[in-house]
């Protein structure tokens, strides 16, 4: 039997977005049936200036 661990990081590697992220597509691909997935920001902005103060990225 494998012996695993579990890691929280914030450098995230190519190995582990394609591993984890082509794991996701699949499952999400043979759940739904549906390939439409769109890059989404929620942005907090300056008033004053419009600069971007912060925000989160992800994707539908």
């Amino acid at each position: 039997m494998n012996a695993y661990t579990i890691e929280i990081t914030d450098l995230i590697t190519d190995e582990m977005n394609k591993i984890i992220g082509d794991g996701l597509n699949a499952f999400n691909d043979a759940i739904t049936n549906i390939d439409d997935r769109q890059p989404l920001a929620i942005v907090v902005k300056d008033t004053i200036t419009g600069a971007v103060q912060g925000g989160m990225l992800g994707r539908s």
